[in-house]
Parts: structure tokens; C-alpha cells; sequence
């Protein structure tokens, strides 16, 4: 390791010592839940820190159990060297124990200067010549360490399609913590009297969830997070509630009534790439309904009303006479709470957000930023996810966050800042949580089928991006011990032979990364006697 950045860190550790000592960087609060919506004041933040690179990811050669809630530490073809027994990641901060800073970010002169690195930017700049793109993409490389190793175009801001989502990610992990989860509550004007009467309205209070749904969502998407709206029925029921003699009132004035980000084109929509956000709504914003194909969805008119009718049948499925219809109320008076439900916590929203590329959940968590922030609109989500990242020092100048999801046409991002905010989030105290979100290739999320059979599967982490004429990936390669290179490629404007071509082009690029900290290893397909070895340029 170069005598420089050795000295950058171990001034950086003894800076933070001194602060540690002296009060002066504090423990951090993990947001909860809490009942009946939103907070109406902002929860104080996760401060994003870096820590040392020693501490960074390993080489993963397994991939990790269903139920694990985080890579494991893999074996690599250094297993037997002391790099290789480094600790598999540094753990998730809890109150009182930020990790200190490791001192400024490196900047990019260094890395660029370095002759060992000439090999690789050269393979990397032949790979993309050969793909024959023009000006239509960009690519930006960071080393372990942060420091720039390749770019093309990595200023310029461009639209990211789904990559976008690792922003909201990041800034809700960073915002909320990793634990937050929603809470959706049910209260009345006055609690029910003895004999299980509420005289008034019930109101079904909307905490912005966007995983609350019905069991008939949850046959249909078992895998998703689903916050079980029927468990909130039984807990009203519960509560002694019998008899309601006014209405059930929806109340979905946690957010802003702004169900269409700026952007969005109309037939996303039709498609159901995405629906209406509301703070209320329940499966996924789309209205189910049953043929003799099956159950079929749409994207709901009116996400609150289609959760308050929702709710009004599974409450007199269990008992419970009202005597009202279902409806949309803005501010009804209820002070009584009679039951809430809470969430998956959000790491595990997040988690299958990302890798799964799930649109509404998207939005939906870009739109609690607002909320949290006490500005729930598109807008105040934007402002609040970038005063969350502002740790990792991030180069805004032209960007924007129209949505959380990526869909809008309006959004802009750029290489650089997406790769500088993968590296950022990779080696920070929220490291765990964010590698958690990640598609790993060959074998999760989006990432699932690419790579299969190189020296980059289980190896590269990350999450891509497609729209009409866009293709993109951010991600990391990690090697043996603390090794890893971080890369971001977009693609914009690009024709229908260049859409099909920038896959296999952002693979190869990978694999020049991999094979530079892998070598060219035996691999093995599946049924495959004897193992081959992968063929690697010179």
C-alpha cells in the first residue's frame, strides 16, 4: 500500500479520536415508526462516515443464504494470505458507536499517475472503443481507495434509469436508519364505549407504507414485504370494537397530493412500471380484480380510496358492523388510537427494492424523505435525500431527482457521482445495510443472470438501469482482502443495436476489473468435466 495513503489514515484515525474524545461527533438515533403517520418534526440523521479501507468488503467466491441478512465472507484465490482473514465487513452503526473518519477523500491525481494502472485504463478504453458508442456513454472507475483510475464523459449528467435507486437507498438508510420502519394506525373520535360501540367516524390513519397490503397481494406477490393490512383489522377487533355508527375514513394526508412525479410518461401507467403515490395505499397502488385469467391488476385511481374500501371489507369480515361507507377525508378529527401495524424494517424494504428494481417501492420510500423532512412533496424529497448524502461529498452541478425510481425523464445523474456515492457507501459505517441492496452477479436480483460461468460471478455487486434508450450499471468488483474497484456506466440515446451491445460491453469491462484482481482462474459450469480455463486477454 502506498506510504501516502497509509499516512492519510492513520492521521484520519487520530483525528477522529481526538473529536471522540472531546464530544464532538455524537451517537445517532435509528428512526422508529410512530403511530399515526409521519413525525410533524425532521428525525435527526445518520451521519454517513467513511472507515478504514482495512474494513472493506471481501472477495466473495459463495454466494449467501436466503436467510442471511448479509454476504458472507467468502473464500478468494488468496484465501491463504493474511488479507484474506479480514473481517467481512464493518458492522451496521448503532447509537454510540459511529465509526470515525478516515480522513479526507484521496484525490484522483494519485491513482492517475500510477504505471501500474496504465494496463488496466488501456483495456478498459479498448473495450469501450470496440463498442462503437461515440459520445452516447460514460464510464467512470474508481479504485479501493476512491481515487479516479478511468472516466469518459463522468461529469456529465445523464438520465440514469433505475441506477437512481441507489440514491434514494442511500439517503433513506442514511435519513431513517437502517431499522425505521412505517407505521399505520387506526383511531376513532372517542374509544369504543363497553360495549364495543365507536360513535363517530373510524379513521384509517396513512403512514406513507408502501408494502401495506391485502392477503390477496401477498398470494400474488409472496415474495415482496408486505405489511399485512388484515393484522390491523384483527387488532381493531381486538380492541373491543363492535360497532361503528359513522364512516371509515381514509386519511392520506401523510403526503402531499402529488401522485405523478414530473416526467413520468403516461403510458407508465398502463404498463404498471409504476402507479400513483399516495400516503395511504395498499398493494402496491394498483386496484385487483379477479377474471377468468386470474387475479389482474390496474393502477388505482384513487390509491386511498381503494385502502379504505379494503380495509372496510376485512373489518366486517371480522365482525365488526360499520355503519358508513368508505371514504377520503382530509384532517378528520380522531384522537383515539385504537390499533396500528408496523413494517418490514426498511433495510429489508430496500433490500428488495433495489435488487428486484421495484418502482412503487421506490417512490415510495423517496416520498417519506419529504414527509420526514416536513416537506412531503417531490420536491422536499429531493432536497432531503441530498442533505443525507452530503457526507460523501458529491458533485450535484446538474442533476435531478424528479422521482426516487428512476422512471422520469427529467432525472439526471452522472457517472461520477453515482460510482463516487457506490465507494462512499461501500467502505461507511452503513456498509452492511448496503451491500445487503445490492444484486450480486450470477446469482440475485437483476444481476442474476449475467456473468455466469467468469471470474466476475459472486463477485460483482451492483444495480442496473434500463429505460426505452438507456442502459446503465453501477456497481462494485470486489477482490481478495479489502481489494474492489467501484464503476458506474451510462448510456444515453442509445440505438436499438448499441441498447443490445452495451450489456455484453458493460460485462466485459467488469471482467477486465475482475481478472485484474482475480487473474484468470479455472472455472466450472455446471455438469462441466473437467473445468475449463476462461479465456483472458493479454
Amino acid at each position: 500500500m502506498p506510504t501516502l495513503v497509509v499516512l492519510r489514515r492513520l492521521g484520519g484515525l487520530l483525528l477522529a479520536g481526538v473529536l471522540l474524545g472531546a464530544g464532538l461527533i455524537g451517537a445517532f438515533p435509528e428512526a422508529a415508526g410512530v403511530p399515526g403517520g409521519m413525525p410533524s418534526a425532521p428525525r435527526p440523521s445518520v451521519t454517513i462516515t467513511p472507515v478504514p479501507s482495512s474494513l472493506s468488503p471481501p472477495d466473495p467466491s459463495s454466494a449467501p443464504s436466503a436467510s442471511s441478512p448479509s454476504p458472507p465472507n467468502p473464500s478468494s484465490a488468496a484465501s491463504s494470505s493474511p488479507a484474506a482473514s479480514a473481517p467481512a465487513s464493518p458492522a451496521t452503526s448503532s447509537p454510540g458507536t459511529v465509526p470515525p473518519p478516515a480522513g479526507p477523500s484521496p484525490r484522483p491525481t494519485a491513482a492517475a499517475a500510477d504505471p501500474s494502472l496504465a494496463g488496466v485504463r488501456d483495456r478498459l478504453a479498448l473495450v469501450l472503443r470496440r463498442g462503437r458508442y461515440g459520445d452516447r456513454v460514460a464510464v467512470s472507475v474508481l479504485d479501493v481507495d476512491g481515487a479516479a483510475v478511468f472516466g469518459r464523459r463522468a461529469r456529465r449528467p445523464l438520465l440514469p434509469a433505475s441506477t437512481l435507486k441507489l440514491v434514494t437507498a442511500a439517503a433513506a438508510l442514511a435519513r431513517l436508519g437502517p431499522e425505521f420502519r412505517y407505521t399505520t394506525s387506526v383511531n376513532a373520535v372517542r374509544p369504543p364505549t363497553r360495549r364495543g360501540v365507536v360513535h363517530g367516524d373510524l379513521v384509517l390513519v396513512g403512514g406513507a407504507d408502501p408494502t401495506l397490503g391485502t392477503p390477496a397481494f401477498g398470494r400474488a406477490e409472496p415474495d415482496r414485504p408486505r405489511t399485512p393490512l388484515e393484522d390491523l383489522a384483527t387488532r381493531v377487533r381486538a380492541a373491543g370494537v363492535r360497532r361503528v355508527t359513522g364512516r371509515l375514513v381514509a386519511d392520506p394526508t401523510v403526503l402531499a397530493p402529488q401522485p405523478l412525479a414530473a416526467g413520468w410518461l403516461p403510458g407508465y401507467l398502463d404498463d404498471l412500471d409504476t402507479t400513483r403515490a399516495s400516503g395511504l395505499t395498499v398493494d402496491a397502488g394498483r386496484l385487483l380484480f379477479r377474471t377468468d385469467a386470474g387475479l389482474q391488476g390496474r393502477a388505482a385511481l384513487d390509491p386511498a380510496a381503494v385502502a379504505g374500501r379494503a380495509f372496510h371489507a376485512l373489518l366486517r369480515r371480522r365482525g365488526v358492523d360499520i355503519a358508513g361507507h368508505s371514504v377520503v377525508a382530509t384532517r378528520p378529527r380522531a384522537e383515539a388510537a385504537l390499533a396500528q401495524v408496523r413494517s418490514a424494517p426498511l433495510r429489508t424494504i430496500v433490500r428488495y427494492m433495489t435488487s428486484r428494481s421495484d418502482n412503487h417501492l421506490a417512490d415510495g420510500v423517496f416520498r417519506t424523505l419529504g414527509a420526514v423532512g416536513g416537506t412531503p412533496t417531490w420536491a422536499g424529497s429531493a432536497r432531503v435525500a441530498r442533505r443525507s448524502l452530503r457526507g460523501l461529498d458529491l458533485l450535484w452541478a446538474g442533476s435531478v431527482l424528479a422521482d426516487g425510481s428512476g422512471l422520469s425523464r427529467d432525472d439526471r445523474l452522472s457517472a461520477g457521482l453515482l460510482v463516487r456515492l457506490q465507494a462512499g457507501m461501500w467502505t461507511s459505517n452503513l456498509a452492511r445495510p448496503w451491500r445487503e441492496v445490492m444484486a450480486l452477479a450470477g446469482r440475485r436480483g437483476t444481476l442474476a443472470g449475467r456473468l455466469v460461468g467468469t471470474v466476475a460471478e459472486r463477485r460483482l455487486y451492483g444495480k442496473t438501469g434500463t429505460l426505452s434508450d438507456v442502459r446503465s450499471l453501477v456497481g462494485t468488483v470486489v477482490g481478495p482482502g479489502d481489494s474492489a474497484w467501484h464503476l458506474a456506466v451510462i448510456g444515453n440515446g442509445l440505438t436499438t443495436a448499441q441498447r443490445e451491445r452495451l450489456s455484453s460491453t458493460t460485462d466485459r469491462l467488469v471482467l477486465v476489473l475482475a481478472r485484474e484482481l482475480h487473474g484468470c482462474p479455472l472455472v466450472q459450469r455446471a455438469g462441466q468435466r473437467p473445468p475449463r480455463r476462461e479465456r483472458c486477454p493479454a
